[in-house]
C-alpha cells in the first residue's frame, strides 16, 4: 500500500499550486491534499463523472470551516480545496495513474473556469 501511496503523492506532486495535508509517516492509505483556488466540492462531483470518488475537507470537518487547517496555518486560498483520497489493497497502480490523469485534468479545468470567472 505504501508503493501506491508514493505513486499518488509523486503524481499530485506534478499539480501546481497544492499543499500536502498528511505526512509520508502518517496512515498509509489516507492521503489529505489541498488545492489552491479549487471548490472541493467541484472537483468531488466532476471526479464522480468519471466513477472516482473521494472526500472533502478533513475527516471531522464535515460541512464547516476546520479548525485543524486554522492550526497549521492553512492560507485561505487552500480552504476550499481540501481533498481526501482513501486507498485499499484493492487499489492498482493503474487506477492511481488515471485517478493522477483525471485530477490533474480537472483541476486545471476547474480553475480555468474560477479565472473566468472573476
Amino acid at each position: 500500500m505504501e508503493n501506491l501511496r508514493d505513486l499518488l503523492i509523486s503524481g499530485i506532486s506534478k499539480i501546481e499550486n497544492h499543499k500536502f495535508l498528511t505526512t509520508k509517516d502518517g496512515v498509509p492509505n489516507i492521503v489529505t491534499v489541498a488545492f489552491e483556488n479549487i471548490r472541493s466540492e467541484v472537483l468531488l462531483h466532476f471526479l464522480e463523472s468519471e466513477k472516482i470518488y473521494i472526500s472533502t475537507g478533513s475527516a471531522c470537518s464535515k460541512g464547516k470551516k476546520s479548525r485543524t487547517f486554522d492550526g497549521i496555518g492553512l492560507d485561505n486560498k487552500y480552504n476550499d480545496g481540501v481533498v481526501r483520497i482513501s486507498l485499499s489493497e484493492f487499489n492498482t497502480e493503474e487506477e492511481i495513474k488515471v485517478f493522477i490523469e483525471n485530477l490533474e485534468k480537472y483541476v486545471n479545468e476547474i480553475r480555468m473556469i474560477m479565472k473566468r470567472g472573476r
